[in-house]
């Protein structure tokens, strides 16, 4: 069976098949400032606000990096067409670009 459109075989992705269900545990702390840190399985992910929205700036924001896990899937799928297709993924890219048009915080994938 393949994902419609990208012929991607849905068992060769990670969690294809798995009947039990996954559970996640996702530590959340709040190291000072806008500063927020999630750690789960062994990783740890800092995020802080932009200066303009009094934070530090030192790290993405939360929706920086939703954004950002949002094209690593998109990543993932194409990564996952090309080994089915045993072509070479080094030199492949997909560029994601993010439209903001405020007040509305409409959002348009391009």
């Amino acid at each position: 069976m393949a994902v419609e459109g990208l012929g991607v075989r849905p068992e060769r992705c990670w969690r294809a098949g798995r009947r039990e269900a996954i559970r996640m545990e996702i530590d959340i702390s709040f190291p000072g400032g806008k500063k927020v840190r999630a750690a789960y399985g062994g990783f740890t992910v800092e995020t802080d606000q932009p200066v303009e929205r009094g934070g530090d700036g030192t790290a993405p924001s939360p929706f920086d990096l939703f954004l950002c896990s949002l094209a690593a899937c998109t990543g993932f799928e194409i990564l996952c067409f090309l080994q089915e297709r045993g072509l070479p993924a080094e030199d492949a890219r997909k560029v994601r670009t993010q439209l903001f048009q405020p007040p509305e915080f409409a959002v348009r994938a391009q």
